[in-house]
């Protein structure tokens, strides 16, 4: 994610989930703490998706990718506690689709919106992977959600146009 360029106000969703939780049959008090839950699950499920993501990035694979015969210890969490194969079958294909040839995972960017800052650099963030793909060099950033929201242009045109990657 991209520090500093751009921020969410997430009141709104808040109140949805309120309401959503107490549509299930929650408490005042329990869906007051659903959105924290549900935010919090989603959190844990997208880390453990995307290390997933990196170990295979990094063990190798050839193509076609195909789903390992013995599961390892992450995907079985994946699948019995999300029901998340669809998160793996998901980068399955945008392997086969793309064949990207991976440069980097978890890099590192700085970057300068104004050139007459006196700071060296005004955001920082991380992508999630370089990678070259149809003879082009693309940054990257897993996400498994059901919509994109306008903040990932923002962080994806911000991290192609940093003018420093560590």
């Amino acid at each position: 994610n991209v520090v500093g360029v751009a921020s969410g106000d997430f009141s709104g969703w808040a109140m949805h989930m309120f309401w959503k939780g107490l549509e299930q049959g929650m408490t005042t008090a329990e869906a007051s703490r659903y959105y924290i839950k549900f935010r919090d699950e989603a959190s844990d499920r997208g880390s453990l998706v995307h290390s997933i993501i990196e170990d295979t990035i990094e063990d190798g694979f050839a193509y076609p990718y195909d789903l390992p015969e013995q599961p390892t210890e992450k995907l079985s969490e994946l699948v019995d506690a999300y029901n998340g194969l669809g998160y793996v079958h998901a980068f399955q294909r945008f392997c086969e689709d793309f064949r990207p040839d991976f440069i980097e995972q978890e890099s590192t960017v700085y970057g300068q919106t104004n050139p007459d800052s006196p700071h060296a650099f005004d955001y920082a963030g991380t992508t999630d992977f370089v990678a070259r793909i149809g003879g082009k060099t693309v940054v990257g950033d897993w996400k498994n959600t059901k919509s994109l929201h306008g903040s990932v242009a923002v962080q994806l045109a911000a991290a192609k146009y940093a003018d420093m990657k560590a």
